[in-house]
């Protein structure tokens, strides 16, 4: 019984340490992966911001259809969604660049996102510098 624990722990350490920095070709490749978790995050984002003003949401069920809706756009299955999610969760040396990424393109977005609201007022109205108007 022993024999068989050490040679299982051996095994296991062996392969964990083989193509350390790969992710199996039948899983999502991280290029995608990261594409998909962006989409992810900005349905959830949308999802989140719709349920604050209309309390009739129940925002689990929203959550779920849109996770389906980026596995349709994407052609992927939920069985491998969930099979490579968990790869990486497994593997933080190949997740920690695709979630650097995400938070990289995250900031970006939002801070253009910002500079568009700073240049337009709500209402589409150029907001002008009470310096610039005209008959000052």
């Amino acid at each position: 019984m022993k024999l068989k624990l050490i040679l299982a722990a051996l095994l296991l350490f062996l392969f964990s340490c083989s193509g350390k920095n790969k992710v199996p070709s039948q899983l999502i490749q991280p290029r995608q992966m990261q594409q998909m978790m962006m989409d992810l995050l900005i349905v959830d984002a949308v999802n989140t911001q719709r349920s604050i003003t209309d309390t009739t949401i129940k925002l689990k069920e929203y959550n779920v259809a849109s996770l389906k809706r980026v596995l349709q756009n994407y052609k992927v299955s939920q069985e491998l969604f969930y099979k490579s999610y968990d790869f990486y969760l497994n593997n933080p040396s190949i997740l920690k660049p695709i979630a650097d990424s995400l938070v990289a393109e995250a900031n970006r977005r939002s801070t253009q996102a910002y500079a568009d609201t700073s240049k337009n007022n709500f209402h589409g109205n150029n907001i002008q510098n009470p310096k610039q108007r005209p008959g000052n």
